[in-house]
């Protein structure tokens, strides 16, 4: 929890130390003036951000989580424009992603071909909350918008008797120039989790 209040007090204070202008086009989101506000799509919900002290709200939720707080806010802050190029890569290709990869691995990628296996017909269902769309990869693909400028794929091999079902999550190529390798980290997790969320759900089964 302490790692986690730090870091969302470092975003919250570079993102009040921003130009809300510069901030909203860069990263896709909308600026309202005479509301103070952002407003930004995140996991395909809608989130505002007040100009005046970085609180973040969405309707229907009562708190937002520390680590969407905190990567909405360094997400409005580091995000340098550039459009996705639809490229993927690994989290191994990440700028140090392969000093982080077995925990990544471990968190995301493993439960998240656990919960899908024998069911991975599942996918495309779990993601149309997150406004994904299927992708042409794998025995099953997603491809879902995190961020306007940070797409997120989730892609799924089922099991057989000669092989575990395994999972991958994918960045775009550019994802490394609007998060750090480490806020990527935490965004990547954030995807397997609403995933797996879903999919256990009894509408889906």
């Amino acid at each position: 929890m302490c790692n986690e209040i730090t870091a969302y007090s470092e975003a919250l204070k570079c993102f009040l130390q921003g130009n809300p202008a510069n901030m909203a086009l860069a990263s896709g989101a909308k600026l309202d003036p005479q509301r103070e506000e952002l407003e930004l799509t995140y996991f395909g919900r809608r989130y505002t951000i007040a100009l005046t002290d970085g609180k973040i709200n969405s309707a229907g939720l009562t708190e937002i989580p520390f680590n969407d707080r905190t990567l909405i806010l360094q997400y409005l802050f580091s995000t340098n424009g550039l459009p996705p190029r639809e490229r993927w890569q690994s989290f191994l290709q990440l700028p140090g992603g392969m000093l982080h990869y077995m925990p990544f691995q471990n968190i995301a990628l493993n439960p998240l071909a656990k919960a899908f296996n024998g069911k991975i017909h599942l996918l495309t269902e779990a993601a149309k909350p997150l406004g994904g769309t299927p992708l042409a990869m794998g025995h099953t693909a997603v491809q879902v918008a995190a961020l306007p400028k940070v797409p997120l794929a989730a892609v799924l091999w089922d099991g057989d008797d000669e092989f575990p079902a395994s999972a991958q999550i994918l960045f775009d190529e550019l994802a490394s120039t609007n998060l750090s390798t480490a806020a990527l980290w935490v965004l990547g997790c954030e995807f397997a989790e609403r995933l797996m969320a879903a999919v256990k759900g009894t509408h889906l089964l």
